[in-house]
């Protein structure tokens, strides 16, 4: 029996310290919507209204001479590693508006502050998607039938990969394999070493807008068809489609079971994500359509054309809150620590997500807000109308997020305690079960 119970005591101290340490990560935000169940979850604390933290110093037209017009398109950032990168698309105008120039860029920047790593130039009018960034190199499509793979590290092409008419649509990387889809209303699974074509399969007839969502085996994505798809991951074989009154070409997010999707026939939809049966709708009054939704904590939030910002409970689609900006629509919502961040055109907003109160409105005449802003460790960060890459945070986001604040009853411990901890309790255990072992008489 005291053996047992010492057997007892040795995995109750083990599961013990399971549970108290908390290891530390800091996840990055390496995809569009932060990861592929583009969740689109943030890290780190933007509880006070940021300030600028730099601002990049890119030198941008080709031909400084006689220009008219210039503008330069971003694309939503990935963060990884203490590294920006960045897709965008320019045009230059010269010569009394007689001639353009276009090109298109990917910027690798500093995350301490904004200075350029590297920069790789392509000389056509290409229009670039989201990248994606995984095990060291940076993925993402363009509208002229390729995708591109370059290294992380110096910008250098590893590979790119002729598709069928890719359109904007931003990667997904899960387990060395990349899902896209095209305008031709084909979806691709490449190969992330040499951008081989793994299967290819038809979803409708445009799901070039819809960067899809990679979960559990199955990949999940909207097209133009009405239609909402979802495919095996292992050969793209169709396991279910859910039809809409409108364009599903938004992109979708997965959590805990669920598919969120919206449509532009003013819907969001929660369908199950194994079968895709509609376990309920939320309707407003846009009929252009919604945002891409995130998700956290159990709510689901949105921007709608019709002007607001929507809380909805995931598990039944109720309305928790919403919040109304006159001046027009935002950028799709992000989750971070609380806090929900858009975009809009009266100023970046912070709000509250359980109850949408406005937490901070940032709002500077400088600063003219161009892709969708996403959060990594407490910073910022967003392409700009004036052609630059912004940090806002707060001057203590500065220095790394912490990790998750534990439960208050368990407090956090290191790694190099919990170890010899652990293997000294068991010696000692074992020491003195040997030292106490009562005597057994043996029969002459």
């Amino acid at each position: 029996m005291k053996r047992y119970f010492e057997v007892i005591f040795v995995v109750c101290v083990i599961f013990l310290f399971s549970a108290v340490y908390v290891p530390i990560t800091n996840a990055d935000w390496s995809m569009y919507r932060s990861n592929p169940a583009r969740n689109a979850v943030g890290t780190g604390d933007l509880g006070v209204a940021p300030t600028v933290l730099w601002k990049s110093n890119i030198t941008w037209a080709l031909d400084q001479t006689n220009i008219d017009f210039e503008e330069h398109i971003w694309n939503t950032p990935a963060v990884v590693n203490g590294v920006v990168y960045i897709c965008s698309s320019s045009r230059v105008v010269t010569n009394n508006y007689h001639n353009s120039l276009y090109w298109s860029d990917v910027f690798a920047l500093d995350t301490s502050n904004g200075a350029e790593i590297w920069g790789y130039r392509i000389n056509s009018s290409e229009q670039l998607s989201a990248p994606a960034v995984i095990n060291g190199v940076v993925y993402f499509g363009s509208d002229v039938n390729k995708v591109y793979a370059l290294s992380a590290s110096n910008g250098n092409l590893v590979w790119d990969s002729n598709i069928d008419n890719n359109g904007h649509s931003s990667p997904a990387v899960v387990n060395d394999v990349v899902y896209i889809g095209g305008y031709g209303g084909n979806i691709y699974a490449l190969n992330t070493t040499n951008g081989n074509i793994i299967w290819n399969r038809t979803a409708g007839v445009n799901v070039g807008w819809s960067s899809p969502a990679v979960v559990g085996g199955i990949v999940y994505l909207g097209s133009n068809d009405n239609n909402f798809y979802a495919l095996d991951t292992k050969n793209g074989n169709h396991l279910w489609k859910f039809n809409t009154n409108g364009w599903a070409m938004y992109s979708p997010a997965v959590a805990n079971g669920v598919v969120y999707t919206s449509s532009s026939d003013g819907n969001i939809y929660a369908l199950n994500a194994a079968t895709g049966i509609k376990l309920w709708n939320f309707s407003t009054i846009a009929i252009n359509g919604e945002s891409p939704p995130a998700v956290s904590k159990g709510l689901v939030y949105f921007d709608s054309v019709d002007q607001n910002i929507y809380a909805l409970n995931a598990a039944f689609g109720t309305k928790v809150w919403n919040f109304t900006d006159a001046n027009g629509t935002g950028s799709p919502p992000i989750v971070v620590n609380g806090i929900v961040i858009s975009a809009r055109p009266s100023g970046l907003y912070a709000l509250n997500a359980i109850n949408g109160a406005v937490i901070w409105n940032y709002s500077n005449p400088n600063v003219t807000f161009g892709s969708d802003p996403i959060v990594d460790n407490g910073n910022l960060y967003f392409g700009s109308g004036d052609g630059q890459v912004y940090a806002l945070g707060s001057l203590l986001s500065l220095s790394p997020s912490p990790s998750p604040t534990p439960s208050p009853s368990i407090p956090e411990c290191p790694s190099w305690i919990i170890l010899p901890f652990l293997i000294g309790t068991i010696l000692f255990v074992l020491l003195k079960r040997n030292k106490f072992k009562p005597k057994i008489k043996r029969k002459p």
